[in-house]
């Protein structure tokens, strides 16, 4: 990690000074600085529409096919499904009939999933949330996820949570925040918890600054 702006680096010519970094590396991360891309990245996107990595978000479809698919003209996610359904795919090599009807599936389950999160993710992210919550709110106890999480669904919308308070009578609330998806490497979110205790109309809200690494 830089102890300083790497804008400064640039411009004094230091990215060499930095361990691990050559003089090509200092080259790419030079253009990229200043320019904002590179000859080479240029041509990658000029040669694999943006369409291509679109499909990289298909579940269980490796980058490999993803080429070999762009090489037969299968280019985006509409194209794998109409060619998939029409049986296109069936006698050329690599592919065949199960691989149709296993596309159709991952794609399904693509779109099923869009604003949601696997559980294994949702997980992670519950386990951040109950410390952070439990660090912030002692006056909760028994913090435990519920929900699509609790009934173990594979896919989780809402992260939501049930506590009981020192009065002992039970309370529920759930993270407002549902878009976290585990769409970049490091990802930062408020989340807003609606606080509603049994019998009562009036709610409580909490809000806590949540980091993570995906």
């Amino acid at each position: 990690m830089l102890a300083e702006p790497l804008s400064r680096v640039v411009a004094q010519a230091r990215l060499r000074e930095i361990p691990g970094v050559g003089a090509a590396l200092a080259g790419v991360i030079r253009d990229l600085h200043i320019q904002g891309s590179t000859q080479r990245l240029d041509e990658l996107r000029k040669a694999i529409p943006a369409s291509v990595l679109d499909m990289l978000a298909i579940p269980s479809l490796r980058p490999q096919k993803i080429l070999a698919l762009h090489r037969v003209g299968v280019s985006s996610v509409e194209a794998l499904e109409a060619a998939a359904r029409s049986h296109e795919l069936d006698h050329v090599k690599g592919f065949g009939p199960a691989f149709g009807a296993q596309a159709l599936s991952a794609i399904d389950l693509m779109r099923r999933a869009a604003g949601q999160l696997h559980r294994h993710t949702a997980e992670q992210r519950a386990d951040r949330i109950v410390t952070a919550i439990a660090r912030a709110h002692p006056e909760l106890s028994r913090l435990t996820p519920a929900g699509d999480l609790r009934r173990g669904a594979e896919l989780v919308g809402d992260l939501c949570f049930v506590a009981e308070v020192m009065d002992r009578s039970h309370a529920a609330f759930t993270v407002c925040e549902g878009r976290l998806k585990p769409t970049r490497d490091v990802a930062a979110c408020q989340v807003s918890l609606d606080f509603r205790r049994k019998g009562e109309s009036a709610n409580l809200t909490m809000t806590t600054s949540l980091f993570w690494r995906s």
